[in-house]
């Protein structure tokens, strides 16, 4: 019992410390690219850079439109086609209701 108890909390410690020896290293390496490497000749050449983001946006259009389709379609789903707006008289009478007698109705 007390073994497993102890292998249970090693296995934990160690996963926590190779989580954070993982996030020191990508700190590091993004450090060394934003600062460093540029002044080396190291970057990315712009070029380069500007071809990744033209990809990017390009290769995330349908994506962002089944998206935009399907929340489209959710929320004409929910709306009232056979109600018409309430008058301007019912709009008064609530609202002369709530404000001037909350106690009644």
């Amino acid at each position: 019992m007390t073994n497993n108890f102890l292998g249970i909390i090693g296995r934990k410690a160690l996963t926590y410390f190779d989580h954070l020896a993982r996030i020191r290293r990508l700190a590091a390496e993004t450090l060394y690219w934003a600062i460093v490497a540029p002044f080396k000749k190291k970057g990315a050449k712009s070029h380069n850079t500007v071809y990744q983001m033209v990809r990017i946006g390009v290769e995330s259009v349908p994506i962002v439109c089944l998206i935009a389709f399907r929340d489209l379609r959710e929320n004409v789903k929910y709306m009232p086609a056979h109600k018409s707006a309430p008058s301007q008289e019912t709009q008064t009478k609530e609202g002369l209701r709530f404000l001037g007698n909350p106690g009644h109705g």
